[in-house]
């Protein structure tokens, strides 16, 4: 999931090149010879229409339209998800790693795996729609005179992807059971003190 979700974070970059390999969206228009191809990424907007090149930051100057301040907004909120999508995946590796173990796995380590996971799947989902919501949905169907039409990217595509494949991780989580020894009740032969766990 982490390499899916650097995809996303890639989109970070200003370099026209990563962008145009990890754009969030991407914008295309053809009519009468004038060709025109957008990359939207979370910082910048990187293309070609005809010969001339496309490439500002969301918050610029050139960038100065509804649609410009709206996935600013939008890619804000996205920026942050990304990257905490990425970190937080390490404790839930160390989780896995954890309940991996029938001396080590602990219900306490089962519900924390689920809640965690399940809180960031759905703080992303929700990021997500707002970036769908607020700038997607909202581009113009039509520059320089051009109809526009536009799809999502890897970027977009592979954080939606990590995203659902936590759903597989939480039916895991919840299928698999706390081995027994780990969730017996303390016997009278238990020293006083002693650790069950």
């Amino acid at each position: 999931m982490m390499i899916l979700v650097v995809v996303g974070i890639a989109s970070l970059s200003s370099d026209e090149a990563t962008i145009e390999n990890t754009h969030w969206v991407f914008g295309e228009g053809h009519d009468n010879g004038q060709d025109i191809n957008v990359y939207l990424g979370l910082t910048h907007v990187t293309g070609s229409a005809d010969e001339a090149t496309i490439d500002y930051d969301w918050e610029s100057d050139e960038c100065a339209t509804d649609e410009c301040a709206d996935c600013a907004d939008a890619s804000q909120a996205c920026k942050v998800t990304v990257i905490m999508a990425f970190v937080t995946e390490i404790p839930a590796i160390t989780t896995k790693l954890t309940r991996s173990h029938v001396d080590s796995d602990t219900n306490c380590q089962k519900w924390m795996g689920i809640i965690t996971t399940f809180m960031s799947m759905l703080s992303t989902l929700v990021t997500l729609s707002t970036f769908a919501d607020l700038c997607y949905r909202n581009l113009s169907d039509e520059y320089n005179g051009v109809k526009m039409t536009y799809t999502w990217g890897p970027g977009m595509i592979c954080v939606l992807l990590a995203t659902m494949v936590k759903v597989i991780d939480i039916v895991i989580h919840c299928a698999v059971p706390v081995a027994h020894t780990q969730t017996k009740a303390p016997t009278a032969n238990t020293e006083k003190g002693a650790s069950v766990l």
